[in-house]
Order: structure tokens, then C-alpha cells, then sequence
């Protein structure tokens, strides 16, 4: 209850638009990740996501991480090592790290990140992208799209949960695409 009155009265003292979060998201996922995964920035990307916090990972269709398959749906916990096996859950770092090992891998060179949509959803929104992966000879190895679950915590949108779908039209039917605000 607390964390509600808190967002409440931080909307109506500081408003934002949708063209404000839009421009904010925008910035975070185009700009900002793409340049993490081009350094292979892993801290920078783990820093993306909630503080001691369980982060679900959906992956629909095809294994998006590099391992090959259909996807899998992960279990993480952002928190330290132990509180994550007590929790039955893959450490965060862990994750983190595995995931920049197989961009390695697979001749990682960069990401096209495009935003679609955003959907506001009281205390968080979600983020709808679309990405091309790009390796050293400049081929697009992955397309595909994401939706990003973020909620406000310590003044910053962070990941709280992550679902990947293979690159197709019917993906949009499946987020709610049509309901979600894009400029």
C-alpha cells in the first residue's frame, strides 16, 4: 500500500507523458543496451534489472540466448549467490554472464534495437522492441522481438521480467501491440 501511495503522489507531482517516457525508453533500449552488448558491458546489463528481485525470462518460439532449441523459460534472482539457490533460482551475474559468453561465441558485433510500443500498467510499464543480431561480417544471424516488464524502483525503470518471441507478425496479436501507446 505504501508503494502505491508513493507512485501516486510522485504522478501528480511530477507527471510524465507518454512522449516523455517514450523518449526515455527510447534512449534505454536503442541506445543505451545497444551499446552494453557492444562492449560486453555484463555489469551494465545486470544493473538493468530490479535489485534483489526474482526476474522471469520467457522465451516463446526459438532459444533466443545463442544455446540453440526452443526456448526455455529461466528462472533468475538478482540477489546474492545464496539467496538464489535457496530460492531455487539461476544467479543474476550468472545469467548475466553466460549470456555475453554466447554473444562471444556466436561473432557478436552489434544490435539494431527498434522500440514498438509502450504500455503503461499502474506501478510499471512494458516495453515492446524488436532487435537484429549482427555478427563481425556484418549478417544478421537473429531477429526477434521482446517485451520488457519494468517498474520504477530508486528512480529508474528497471527489468523486472522479460518474455522473447520469435520475429513474426502474429507476435503483435500476442503482446497486445494494438493496445500499446507508440508515437
Amino acid at each position: 500500500m505504501k508503494k502505491i501511495l508513493t507512485l501516486f503522489t510522485i504522478s501528480i507531482l511530477f507527471p510524465i507523458s507518454n512522449s516523455d517516457l517514450w523518449q526515455t525508453m527510447e534512449k534505454k533500449f536503442e541506445v543505451e543496451l545497444a551499446q552494453y552488448y557492444i562492449n560486453y558491458d555484463f555489469q551494465a546489463f545486470y544493473d538493468y534489472f530490479a535489485p534483489n528481485h526474482k526476474i522471469n525470462v520467457y522465451q516463446y518460439g526459438l532459444d533466443k540466448t545463442g544455446k540453440g532449441g526452443d526456448g526455455k523459460h529461466l528462472k533468475i534472482y538478482t540477489g546474492n549467490f545464496f539467496s538464489s539457490l535457496i530460492r531455487g533460482r539461476i544467479p543474476g551475474k550468472i545469467f548475466v554472464k553466460t549470456f555475453f559468453n554466447r554473444l562471444r561465441k556466436q561473432d557478436y558485433k552489434q544490435s539494431n534495437i527498434e522500440l514498438r510500443g509502450i504500455l503503461k500498467d499502474n506501478d510499471k510499464i512494458l516495453v515492446y522492441i524488436r532487435f537484429d543480431r549482427v555478427n563481425n561480417s556484418n549478417e544478421k544471424y537473429l531477429s526477434a522481438r521482446a517485451v520488457y516488464t519494468l517498474n520504477y524502483i530508486n528512480q529508474k525503470w528497471l527489468t523486472t521480467e522479460m518474455s522473447t518471441y520469435d520475429d513474426v507478425e502474429e507476435t503483435d496479436l500476442k503482446v497486445g501491440y494494438n493496445k500499446m501507446w507508440k508515437p
